[in-house]
């Protein structure tokens, strides 16, 4: 019986490390390690599960704190999200956002909590037509498949309250180098003039070595309003090739 359990427990142990994938990154200010952020991906029935994470490092807890995380379901197949939510605390600012995805219209919740405990909370409802926007999720992926195809276009995003059409290019190929070993890569240029609320707001143009066979990125160059971050890959888990799985059955 105990063997029986055994053989059960490593079958499913397998199948989920088959089905999930984490990368995460640590990102830099010049040489300064200043936050660490992993993307999970999980296979679940006929969804994709996005879950995202970033925080500060104890050195930038210093200049700025920062704790924020996210989700999406995605219906896979077609890459088209079902949900999205996403969590800032970014100091001292503190909001949840939820997207849900249905009939053709995106209905948002927006959850502003009182910075002191006397504050009292601010909800927001609002619904739009969808038009084939993508959440922040959806949209990151699909772009990682198109910059694989193609050399050049475009990814419509839906993000506070806005519509945005996110141009990407690629602009070279390369051997990104890392702690992890060596990845060839596609260099894709993307534009990253997104308006958010809170402090740290994305600015002009962003870089990623997207990896070319396992088709997620390796290595970033991110400009913000409050400056620029060199983010590198920094561990693996699970799947590594569970992201060029999905992208490539997809429609």
């Amino acid at each position: 019986m105990l063997l029986f359990s055994i053989l059960l427990i490593v079958a499913e142990t397998n199948v989920q490390k088959q089905n999930n994938l984490t990368t995460c990154y640590k990102a830099y200010f010049i040489i300064f390690p200043l936050a660490q952020i992993c993307i999970s991906y999980r296979r679940e029935k006929e969804n994709l599960i996005i879950s995202s994470i970033a925080r500060t490092t104890s050195f930038g807890n210093i200049v700025k704190r920062i704790s924020n995380f996210g989700w999406s379901i995605i219906y896979e197949k077609e890459l088209k999200p079902k949900k999205f939510f996403y969590h800032q605390d970014e100091i001292g600012f503190k909001r949840d956002q939820l997207y849900i995805f249905k009939d053709g219209k995106i209905y948002v919740k927006k959850t502003l909590y009182g910075q002191k405990e006397k504050d009292e909370n601010i909800e927001d409802f609002k619904e739009y037509p969808q038009d084939d926007f993508l959440d922040p999720h959806t949209a990151s992926i699909t772009l990682y498949r198109e910059a694989i195809k193609y050399e050049n276009g475009t990814i419509k995003m839906f993000y506070e309250d806005k519509y945005y059409y996110i141009s990407f290019r690629v602009i070279s190929e390369d051997i990104a180098k890392s702690e992890l070993g060596n990845f060839k890569t596609r260099v894709v240029e993307v534009e990253a003039d997104v308006e958010t609320k809170g402090p740290i707001k994305p600015k002009g143009k962003w870089i990623i070595w997207l990896d070319v066979e396992k088709t997620f990125p390796v290595k970033m160059q991110l400009n913000f309003t409050l400056g620029s971050l060199k983010v590198e890959i920094e561990k693996i888990e699970g799947d590594a090739n569970l992201l060029k799985k999905v992208l490539q059955n997809t429609n």
